[in-house]
């Protein structure tokens, strides 16, 4: 109300452009916290015999999402928590580690491929 009746005098100059989020740390928003943050546990735990029976039921889970969420809700301290272009990056060493592997494992069998050809091979030439 004293926003919209500009109540309050402007925001310093470095201030102007910030957008600022409030954590209210009261008692009562603290218990509201808890007890959406029991909520989001309880979907996952229910989650899991779901997708047991069919694997696309996590498609309606968004983990990263729900991962901030949790980290937000339980006030997590920032410091403990790899910031968003440290999850890309090691996600991108991991999907490349993931393609090396891949490509290794072709290699492998494809060496294992021409070995068990060998023999067939010697023996058509000997025909």
């Amino acid at each position: 109300i004293m926003v919209r009746q500009k109540a309050f005098a402007p925001a310093p100059e470095f201030m102007q452009d910030l957008d600022l989020e409030i954590e209210y740390v009261s008692p009562l928003a603290k218990a509201q916290k808890s007890g959406d943050v029991q909520s989001a546990l309880r979907m996952l735990e229910l989650f899991g015999p779901l997708a047991q029976l069919d694997q696309s039921a996590l498609d309606y889970i968004d983990v990263d999402g729900m991962s901030k969420y949790l980290l937000r809700m339980l006030s997590v301290p920032a410091t403990t928590v790899r910031g968003e272009e440290q999850v890309a990056q090691i996600r991108q060493e991991r999907a490349e580690q993931q393609q090396q592997m891949a490509e290794q494992q072709e290699a492998i069998q494809a060496a294992e491929a021409a070995g068990a050809a060998a023999p067939m091979i010697r023996a058509a030439n000997n025909l």
